[in-house]
């Protein structure tokens, strides 16, 4: 049986966790070579074996959404940094700035170098984006 996604690529940012490391064995089943992006190295490792028991391949990326070098080394795509679990007066000055690090700027800085790699190759998107309305805090 030939899966959807057979000879592609899925890039899943913050697939350490959550809804991103809940996605990538699917999207192994479907046929595509995983690339597991986290910055933290346990949880990237633990979503390969994932991959690789649901019959995928899958190399691991260390990468944070935040910082541009690592978007643009990676060729990655969004993911999100979710807060709104906290009431508001609890929020720190550090888990607003993670936030909207990972939520706006990451956002840009990834689909910025996207949009140039597509344009390279004459259109056509490289990536998935997994971790969007992720239900864990600012692991992305």
């Amino acid at each position: 049986m030939v899966g959807q996604l057979d000879n592609k690529i899925a890039r899943v940012t913050g697939s350490g966790q959550g809804l991103g490391s809940a996605c990538a064995p699917i999207f192994a089943r479907e046929g595509a070579k995983v690339v597991v992006v986290d910055f933290n190295q346990e949880s990237r490792q633990e979503t390969v074996a994932l991959v690789r028991q649901a019959g995928g391949e899958a190399a691991s990326v260390t990468a944070n959404v935040a910082r541009s070098a690592d978007v643009q080394a990676a060729a990655i795509n969004n993911a999100v940094c979710n807060i709104s679990r906290y009431p508001l007066a609890d929020i720190t000055d550090e888990d607003w700035d993670r936030a909207l690090a990972v939520n706006f700027t990451g956002v840009f800085l990834c689909m910025r170098y996207e949009i140039k790699a597509m344009l390279q190759r004459g259109g056509g998107p490289s990536s998935m984006s997994a971790r969007a309305m992720s239900t864990a805090p600012c692991l992305a």
